[in-house]
């Protein structure tokens, strides 16, 4: 029997569920990570101000956008519940993923390939606990998701230079996100290149 719209809807509807359902377990029951006591002086530090300066002294650029993001969660939470505030950015962006994975997937290959990709970031334990941290690791994911669709979709012809432009700034904030995201650039500048190239051959 095959799914039609509806009932793909509903599977995707319940695969962001229990997304959400997972990475807030996670973020309600987990024990703080040693390095979110360092997102939460540098929000505060923002707050205080408004640069990221920790009591040492120390400029804490890892993670920028994140932290500015996470200031607002943090100033209005009290102690009480400081913690579940301050992941609360992460909960969001990282739920958000998943039916973002879907739309690529679905655009790329196949309504079926979505929800696929969708289930299995949806259910992975990175995932989870990124999604459930008070870190930048769920926003890095997301930019690098949004990064790989701009590239794609900004090499197929000519007349796309504002989703190349998007790319570069995407590029930016992931990597002042995640300076690791800086492995990401020769595979996509080749991946770039090649779509750019097949897609002018099969113009021709």
């Amino acid at each position: 029997m095959k799914c039609g719209n509806i009932c793909r809807k509903m599977v995707l509807l319940s695969i962001v569920v229990a997304a959400f359902a997972l990475r807030l377990a996670y973020l309600l029951h987990s024990h703080p990570f040693i390095d979110e006591f360092t997102t939460l002086l540098a929000a505060r530090a923002i707050l205080a101000r408004g640069l990221p300066v920790l009591p040492s002294g120390l400029f804490y650029e890892h993670g920028l956008p994140f932290t500015y993001l996470d200031a607002p969660f943090v100033g209005l939470a009290g102690d009480r519940w400081l913690f579940v505030a301050a992941r609360l950015p992460s909960l969001v962006i990282g739920t958000a993923t998943v039916p973002l994975l879907y739309w690529i997937g679905r655009r790329w290959f196949s309504p079926r390939a979505g929800l696929v990709a969708a289930a299995l970031f949806a259910f992975s334990p990175e995932g989870m606990v990124w999604g459930g941290r008070a870190r930048m690791y769920a926003l890095a994911q997301l930019l690098a998701l949004l990064l790989a669709f701009l590239v794609y979709e900004g090499s197929r012809g000519e007349g796309r230079q504002r989703l190349r432009w998007l790319a570069l700034l995407t590029l930016l904030a992931a990597l002042l996100t995640q300076f690791g995201a800086i492995i990401l650039v020769p595979p996509l500048v080749i991946g770039g290149l090649v779509v750019g190239w097949l897609t002018r051959s099969a113009s021709e």
